[in-house]
């Protein structure tokens, strides 16, 4: 039997990927009775899912109204990029005293997987996500990851905002620079890392 968790968390997931893939568009309002008949439950996991997602700045709740789907413009984006360069940048000087041969192999199974051309561009995006979280993982501030976690689900919100009718057709942007991270980080030079990391993000931003 499924628990009220379980089931929060199937909601939540099906709203994430209805944002992301376009079936719910920007500024598009949904109502907790619409998602009662679709989901066929109880309405506390709804309103569970809807108000972690209203916390996560994906939805805005509208009282006595509805749920927004929240338009993240590309300033927003721009923002979310240099929050990310300023705390990953810094992390480095914690993580190069950290990084053990087997942390580093596992950055680089991960970075392998992000430069896989056979992949779906989501996949490339999952992959992404994961190696530069779990880089960041290893300078072992929880807070700091908590919120570059959070903002890896805005920017995924954000890029399927823009390119939701030709997402699996773009190819996704070069990842070389990771290797370069990673050997910056293995000879303990964290300014040089970090060169690599802003270089890692404007190649982001032109995919943009």
């Amino acid at each position: 039997m499924e628990t009220k968790q379980s089931i929060k968390k199937t909601i939540y997931d099906s709203l994430m990927e209805g944002i992301i893939h376009g079936e719910y568009r920007p500024n598009q309002i949904l109502t907790e009775a619409g998602l009662l008949e679709k989901f066929d439950c109880s309405r506390a996991p709804i309103r569970e899912a809807l108000a972690a997602l209203c916390t996560e700045g994906i939805m805005r709740n509208l009282p006595r109204y509805g749920y927004e789907v929240v338009r993240i413009t590309k300033d927003d984006i721009e923002h979310m990029q240099e929050f990310r360069r300023i705390v990953e940048c810094e992390l480095f000087r914690k993580t190069v005293r950290t990084l053990t041969p087997s942390r580093l192999e596992r950055l680089r199974e991960l970075d392998k997987k992000c430069n896989n051309r056979d992949e779906s561009m989501w996949n490339h995006w999952e992959y992404n996500a994961q190696f530069h979280l779990k880089l960041a993982s290893y300078a072992q501030n929880e807070y700091a990851v908590r919120m570059l976690e959070q903002t890896f689900s805005l920017l995924k919100c954000a890029y399927g905002q823009f390119y939701w009718d030709k997402w699996e057709h773009l190819y996704p942007h070069d990842m070389k620079y990771h290797a370069d991270i990673l050997r910056a980080l293995e000879a303990g030079d964290a300014d040089a890392a970090a060169e690599s990391m802003t270089l890692d993000l404007q190649d982001f931003a032109a995919f943009s």
